[in-house]
């Protein structure tokens, strides 16, 4: 590590300025290096991340040569150079794997939940793995908008999701300006301090802006070679926006820059002179597009970062015909967010005929069956069956729980019942839920029980719940089987054996079990799940009455889900008042104004007029519905102002 620069390893060159000496300039060090340092020893997957132009690589080069001087570095090409590297014996040992720009190696075929162990097992400090991420890849990759997207979300993130991160911010915090002031002696890093916007020292160093502004120049010059070389630079940063993590070549750009061109020549000769203005440095540094080997090019990713504009249709065209194997399951994950769903369903069926994996095939299948809105749920189902097919066929479990899933959204039961036992027999946990679900359905009590508890004593419970926030968008979480569902207040992400408590549960309630029945639910509630909280507080009310209910309140608040408090309110409020009654002012004491609009709403039903405008004025800032029955409640104590009857028993 010690003899390797940080330009070697990734690192933006810094503008050069009079004076200065040869190489990079003087390191600033950064807020985060302590812990930085103090991670790299203990070994494993460690990730910086930031914004483009944040100084992610240099932080990370700088803070390897720190600790860890005398390892050997590995720094592979590509996805399947990684794993071709990893899969050798013996196993490495005393090493550093340096991966800039990780979504480059999170693909299908490249660091996966596997290979990471086989890398950094339990227990083993002697071989790191050190990446950088951009937030924005970060995003693109764990974040699920769909279920077409959550399988693919889902196995970046049992990747990340062990790995410990350290986030750089672009802008220097007041010590870290302080520190590049006592560095001022480079000129380059006196010009960064006394010209940077917003303390974005790196962003100044590499000259982030001044590559924006000239690619943005381009377009609005009068110059035919500058306004060729800003659309080459567009293409080329669309081409990487559209999900490609390799280098595009030559002939990509030519075939595309005229589509970003209205009256300008195109040809060789115009082509070629606007490739040298887009890779010209700017200010002595990188240029808006980057040379790389093999005579491919690369956008500078400030540049990708600040892009908004849909990616034209016809860049997608383009890359169906040139795509490399590695970039098509991103490239048809980022069609499929960009609305280009016919486009995103061929990348994936090329995707799937050029590869020899069954999990692939389970995945495509998976994806085309869940994607395409525009698409009739007969065709999705008809193209996934057969790529699903085939991957249980050769052995691949999953596919039989993808398989499950689709026959039982198109009303197949009996072939739904098929794939479950094929999926139960190979010891998928997902079809042997739903095996026991459908037993359970025919009166098949005991197979059922036996089912269940094989999937609650061989399954790891994997639960997550996210709170929902407007605006942001949702990470699918490592671990995660499934997609998430929507539930109150959150994003739950459940698991097969939360799903087999409660199906157990519930299949032992009936007479003489009851208390066996008591221990799986509650268990199941523990966990947290809307659904498996309900299902005991059903229960708890119907066996116990209305003390039990109170505890099941208490249980329900102590997880945080007054939403599951207000939600049995709600599902109780025709055929149990008095416990929909507790519950509402259960969850009007946490705060939720709904349950007291729906106080409001029993009060005014029973005559209790006063009270029911009481709460509903209380509920009027977050239930906006109630200015509609005030205006009734009112009006209805107008022409009855005598109060309700309330019966006492005699003293």
């Amino acid at each position: 590590m010690r003899d390797l620069g940080p330009e070697q390893l990734g690192a933006h060159p810094a503008a050069p300025a009079p004076g200065a000496a040869a190489g990079p300039p003087p390191y600033v060090p950064r807020d985060v290096d302590p812990e930085l340092d103090a991670l790299l020893v203990d070994g494993g997957l460690v990730v910086v991340e930031g914004d483009s132009a944040s100084g992610k690589t240099r932080t990370a080069a700088e803070a390897a040569r720190r600790t860890l001087p005398d390892r050997t570095l590995v720094q592979p090409r590509d996805a399947a150079d990684l794993r071709a590297w990893a899969t050798t014996d013996p196993a490495p040992t005393d090493t550093v794997v340096w991966l800039d720009d990780l979504e480059r190696f999170l693909v299908p075929g490249g660091l996966d939940q596997d290979l990471l162990t086989r890398l950094v097992p339990a227990g083993r400090t002697d071989v790191l793995l050190l990446a950088t991420l951009r937030s924005r890849a970060r995003l693109t990759l764990t974040a699920a908008g769909s279920q077409a997207e959550a399988e693919l979300a889902r196995r970046a993130a049992d990747v990340l999701g062990p790995a410990t991160t350290v986030t750089l911010r672009r802008a220097f915090s007041a010590a870290e300006l302080d520190r590049a002031e006592t560095l001022r002696t480079d000129p380059r890093i006196a010009d960064a301090l006394d010209r940077s916007e917003d303390d974005a020292l790196p962003e100044r160093l590499c000259a982030g802006r001044s590559t924006a502004a000239r690619w943005h120049r381009g377009f609005d010059s009068d110059d035919v070679t500058a306004l060729t070389g800003a659309a080459i630079v567009a293409a080329a940063v669309d081409v990487k926006r559209a999900g490609c993590t390799t280098p595009v070549s030559r002939k990509v750009l030519a075939e595309l820059y005229g589509h970003y061109l209205d009256n300008a020549p195109i040809g060789p000769a115009a082509f070629d002179a606007g490739l040298a203005w887009a890779t010209q440095p700017v200010r002595g540094t990188g240029g808006c597009l980057l040379t790389r080997p093999d005579d491919t090019f690369e956008a500078f990713d400030y540049l990708v970062d600040g892009a908004e504009a849909p990616v034209p249709e016809s860049v997608w065209e383009v890359l169906l015909r040139h795509l490399a194997p590695t970039d098509l399951p991103l490239v048809g994950l980022a069609a499929h967010r960009a609305k280009q769903e016919d486009i995103g369903r061929r990348i994936l069926v090329r995707w799937a005929d050029s590869s020899a994996d069954p999990a692939v095939w389970s995945l495509v299948g998976a994806m085309l069956f869940r994607g395409g809105t525009d698409v009739s749920p007969p065709r999705r189902a008809s193209e996934a069956i057969p790529w699903l097919v085939r991957a249980v066929e050769a052995g691949n479990a999953d596919a039989a729980g993808h398989l499950v899933q689709l026959y039982r959204e198109t009303g197949d039961v009996d072939s739904m019942e098929l794939w479950a036992r094929r999926g139960a027999h190979a010891g998928n946990a997902e079809t042997m839920v739903a095996l026991g679900r459908r037993l359970i359905e025919r009166g098949e009590r005991g197979e059922a029980d036996r089912w269940l508890r094989k999937v609650i004593e061989g399954n790891r419970l994997e639960v997550e719940l996210l709170p929902l926030t407007d605006g942001l968008p949702l990470e699918v979480p490592a671990g995660s089987a499934r997609p998430g569902v929507v539930a109150g207040d959150f994003l739950e992400f459940s698991c097969p054996r939360s799903d087999a408590m409660i199906l157990l549960g519930m299949l032992l309630n009936r007479p003489g079990r009851h208390d066996e029945a008591e221990h799986w639910l509650r268990r199941a509630a523990n966990t947290g799940l809307m659904d498996a909280l309900l299902v005991y507080g059903h229960f708890a009310n119907d066996r116990k009455g209305r003390v039990a209910l109170g505890e099941w309140c208490e249980l329900a608040h102590r997880l945080g889900r007054s939403d599951a408090v207000e939600e049995l309110g709600v599902r109780l409020r025709k055929t149990d008042t008095f416990s929909a009654q507790l519950l509402f002012l259960s969850a009007a004491d946490a705060g939720r104004l709904r349950a007291v609009g729906y106080l409001g709403q029993m009060s005014e039903q029973r005559g209790a007029f006063d009270e029911a405008e009481a709460y509903y004025l209380e509920a009027e800032g977050e239930y906006p519905e109630v200015s509609r029955f005030l205006a009734r409640v009112r009006a209805a104590r107008a022409q009855n102002p005598w109060p309700p009857i309330r019966f006492r028993l005699p003293q």
